[in-house]
């Protein structure tokens, strides 16, 4: 028997592993973070209301949660994707704080408390397999073809800066 304090610590450790294995794979397959860390707070606390109070299996709301972040994201990303330099930037730190300000004043989602009463519907052992599963997908994936093609193209964005040469004059 593992003791609660060190369980509760695995489990932390091993989501936050999960969150720098998204990192890396969007640093890896395109050298361009941007700005997915305010689309995280979204499908947790999605999820989280979902299952507290719709009782909707954890399963489900977590794949109801990770949709709307996407979605999210998609909404946001589509016009910013039309912007560059200081305006991307402006954009990506304007969501990021209106997200950040909605959760933090929101009474529906605890406001500056955070959710409570959540069950907690994940032991180490569920989080270590997904973990165990996220590793073997991003070394397979790197290995194939997709991502052979997804490297070459990361490449072929940074050859012109890496070939800018300047002309005297």
């Amino acid at each position: 028997m593992i003791n609660p304090y060190i369980d509760s610590l695995m489990i932390y450790l091993a989501v936050n592993a999960l969150l720098a294995y998204s990192f890396y794979i969007r640093c890896s397959l395109t050298s361009r973070p941007r700005g997915r860390a305010r689309l995280w707070p979204i499908g947790a606390y999605v999820t989280a209301a979902l299952t507290r109070n719709f009782g909707l299996p954890f399963p489900l709301a977590l794949v109801a949660g990770a949709a709307l972040a996407g979605m999210t994201g998609a909404l946001v990303g589509w016009p910013a994707l039309r912007l560059r330099g200081l305006y991307f930037v402006i954009l990506t730190l304007g969501f990021g704080e209106v997200v950040r300000v909605f959760f933090l004043n929101s009474d529906y989602f605890g406001a500056a408390y955070g959710f409570s009463r959540i069950a907690e519907a994940t032991t180490s052992l569920n989080i270590f397999v997904v973990l165990a599963l996220v590793m073997i997908l991003i070394n397979r994936m790197h290995r194939s073809s997709l991502g052979r093609a997804l490297e070459a193209i990361k490449r072929m964005t940074l050859l012109p800066k890496a070939s800018v040469s300047t002309l005297p004059g």
